[in-house]
């Protein structure tokens, strides 16, 4: 039982070489009870012939497996099988049951993991378009996997939302005079309604920042990154000059009048 264990594991892995060597060793072990009178001829001819039938199986089905999400090499692979001379018939009808049961399984979780990826790009999508970076939120991995599932215009929007998303935080590092500068500069630039659409959501950031700066400038620069934050703290001196140093970047950055 432990040789037909290793050997079927292996077929159903693609594993060859330890198929064929633990196959060896369970036919040697059939043929040793055989001869001690541990097994009679017919029982001998059963399991020799059920081995046969489930390593057959699994190393299709293995095959097959490698083809999963392409329908048309997939049925051409089935096609071989039922035009092969190497198998019964009996063991065509076993190898397309089981490649039948084992692709409806990986198409009905494929669709649940699918559907769950569309939902997590759609929450990242919403998240960027704001400049928000979500907590938790896989953009490399969720990106692979809508363009793996064929999700390809899906694909794209989270690609642009997170493109915007860096433009805003880029965005948002100007002074108020640059950002009019920059949002002048794409307007005779634009040139069709993603320009448009970009120029309208970077002119709400910009006002935005406009009154945010006026009323404490320097909550927004540590919000955007434009200085690190720096509680002040009474017991410490150096705090309250580095507050003082980066009060005075920020008089300059943003021509503030104090």
């Amino acid at each position: 039982e432990e040789y037909k264990n290793q050997a079927m594991a292996a077929a159903a892995n693609g594993d060859l070489k330890t198929f064929a060597e633990a196959s060896v060793k369970w036919r040697e072990n059939e043929e040793y009870m055989f001869n001690n009178g541990f097994l009679d001829g017919n029982v001998k001819v059963r399991r020799a012939k059920e081995f046969t039938n489930i390593g057959v199986i699994q190393q299709n089905l293995f095959a097959a497996k490698q083809l999963f999400g392409n329908d048309e090499r997939l049925s051409n692979f089935i096609k071989n099988i039922d035009n092969s001379k190497n198998y019964t018939p009996e063991q065509k009808h076993s190898i397309k049951n089981s490649i039948l049961s084992e692709y409806n399984s990986w198409h009905a979780l494929n669709k649940v993991q699918a559907a769950d990826t569309i939902k997590a790009a759609d929450f990242g999508i919403q998240a960027f378009a704001m400049g928000i970076e979500p907590a938790g939120f896989d953009f490399d991995k969720t990106l692979a996997s809508l363009k793996a599932s064929g999700q390809n215009e899906k694909a794209a929007q989270l690609e642009s939302a997170f493109n915007i998303k860096e433009e805003m935080r880029s965005f948002s590092q100007l002074s108020i005079g640059q950002m009019n500068e920059e949002l002048k500069r794409l307007k005779k630039t634009a040139t069709d309604k993603e320009d448009l659409s970009r120029i309208k959501v970077l002119g709400q950031l910009a006002a935005a920042a406009e009154k945010e700066i006026g009323e404490d400038p320097l909550a927004f620069a540590e919000k955007h990154g434009v200085i690190q934050e720096n509680p002040l703290d009474l017991t410490k001196p150096e705090s309250f000059n580095n507050r003082l140093k980066n009060a005075a970047f920020l008089q300059q950055k943003y021509q503030l009048d104090y």
